[in-house]
């Protein structure tokens, strides 16, 4: 099997379908619409100083859409189209970095990356939108690209160089996206482990940490610094995340779903909030009250709810239907053929994932901490943070990514005669695969609107530095951006 050829035609028919999704969105335009809302939302002045919604998310993001903007000759239309086919090509970029770095390990487990990202139907509907995931991705792909490269022997200046770049890296995710704190952990976590164990690194050991401990230090003043002289400068508190307690609301709003999906109408626009549309999954295990302003009080007073609440949230993250973020059917054609495939990614990904640690602990474990470190935290530490937030499909995108390039090297392993599966083993993943999806149809159940004004979720908006406050959200987005839009045209004027 040649793998050059294996490929490029991974490469040609990942590059086709991008093609048909930003065409579909072109077709369907709700990535204008958030082109329109984050672009009105975090619009850069000229002077350098961001608009009032950068209270409620952090700059990296916008700050790429504007540089965009300059390509699209400033129409929403075409930024959508531009910023889908460049977040692609970044995408597709570090894939084949990543596919390359892996080479040393085995042409199945680059094959496998190389498939299991660039084929995935979820990283492709998100980096040809116009979403942060857009962006997260590509930085995640690239630090574990860098990860391999870093965890072969020393080279001077080259294994410092990827140490900045890796901090960097690391510090850009938590800008483009709050969500991405377990990308920001994972990269500083593997690399403080790796200094200790990594034998290509023992003779280096106090160097290589000397210049870990500088570049994040460097990064975090180069990278957050914008964010904190803003929050400092608007509401008064130097803080990295968005100075409005976004935190405290998802948790909140986990107590009372387990996941929502974005509906869209007809037209394109958002769908108000009171459509009849049943686009929330309802939590059943919630009891009331909902504790106004201290949603860790509900867990404390209910453990037993608490924690099927947290497994019910993990296990939605990858009950999708549908790998678009933006919604108009929410009973599409493929929806059980897709979360069949989604299920069983998932259930061959873990078990792939835990044979893998268990054939390298102890012997090999220490060569590779770095990279083995970093993709370990990061799944673990997304699932834990959906564990406690109300998520959507596009929350658990990059651990499916991660479940996806290894499942898909354990196929290409078995493609290639280096590895077998045992027909009992099948079996019982596919009974595992069964079992899911018989949880996912028992879940339906719950599906609803959820009376949020009725049991106080609103006060987790109040007293708080957002400008968009989540009263003022409540099913009048329109006019909020609207009237934003008009102060924007009123300060050009001037």
């Amino acid at each position: 099997m040649n793998y050059r050829k294996c490929l490029s035609a991974i490469l040609v028919v990942s590059a086709i379908s991008s093609v048909l999704f930003i065409y579909k969105y072109a077709l369907y335009p709700s990535s204008a619409d958030s082109v329109v809302y984050r672009f009105l939302a975090f619009r850069f002045r000229i002077d350098g100083v961001m608009h009032d919604f950068g209270t409620i998310r952090t700059y990296g993001y916008p700050l790429f859409l504007y540089a965009l903007s300059f390509l699209s000759g400033w129409s929403f239309d075409r930024l959508a189209a531009v910023a889908g086919g460049v977040q692609w090509i970044l995408y597709a970029g570090a894939t084949l970095w990543l596919g390359a770095a892996l080479r040393r390990v085995g042409e199945a487990a680059a094959l496998g990356a190389v498939s299991g990202l660039l084929l995935l139907p979820l990283g492709l509907a998100l980096v040809t939108d116009v979403l942060t995931e857009g962006l997260s991705l590509p930085i995640a792909v690239a630090l574990a690209a860098l990860a391999v490269q870093a965890s072969g022997r020393y080279r001077p200046v080259w294994s410092e160089a990827a140490l900045v770049a890796g901090a960097m890296l690391a510090a850009l995710a938590l800008m483009v996206r709050p969500g991405n704190l377990p990308v920001t952990i994972g990269w500083h976590l593997a690399v403080a482990l790796a200094l200790v164990v990594s034998p290509a690194w023992s003779g280096v050991r106090r160097r290589l940490a000397a210049c870990a401990i500088l570049s994040f230090v460097g990064a975090g003043l180069l990278v957050w610094g914008p964010q904190a002289a803003y929050a400092a400068r608007s509401v008064g508190e130097w803080a990295i995340l968005p100075a409005c307690r976004l935190g405290a609301f998802q948790g909140a709003y986990g107590i009372l779903v387990w996941k929502y999906d974005t509906i869209m109408t007809v037209s394109g626009g958002t769908a108000r909030w009171n459509l009849p549309a049943p686009w929330n999954t309802i939590n059943p295990f919630f009891t009331p009250p909902l504790p106004a302003g201290g949603w860790l009080e509900w867990y404390l007073a209910h453990p037993v709810q608490g924690a099927a609440t947290l497994l019910g949230h993990v296990f939605m993250g990858f009950n999708a239907r549908t790998p678009f973020t933006y919604i108009y059917d929410l009973w599409p054609s493929y929806a059980w053929l897709h979360r069949a495939a989604v299920f069983s990614i998932l259930v061959f990904g873990l078990w792939r994932m835990l044979s893998l640690l268990r054939r390298a602990w102890p012997a090999q474990a220490r060569a590779w901490a770095l990279p083995v470190t970093f993709v370990v935290a990061v799944f673990l530490g997304s699932c834990i943070l959906n564990a406690v937030t109300a998520v959507e499909t596009r929350f658990a995108a990059i651990p499916m990514a991660i479940l996806a390039c290894l499942a898909a090297g354990y196929g290409w392993a078995i493609v290639r005669g280096e590895e077998t599966l045992p027909i009992r083993r099948a079996l019982a993943s596919l009974a595992v695969v069964a079992l899911l999806l018989a949880v996912s149809a028992w879940a339906e159940q719950f599906e609803g609107r959820v009376p949020a004004v009725q049991i106080g979720l609103q006060d987790y908006g109040q007293n708080t530095p957002c400008y968009l406050t989540f009263d003022t959200a409540n099913g009048e987005f329109e006019r909020v951006f609207l009237e934003y839009e008009k102060e924007i045209s009123r300060r050009d004027g001037m």
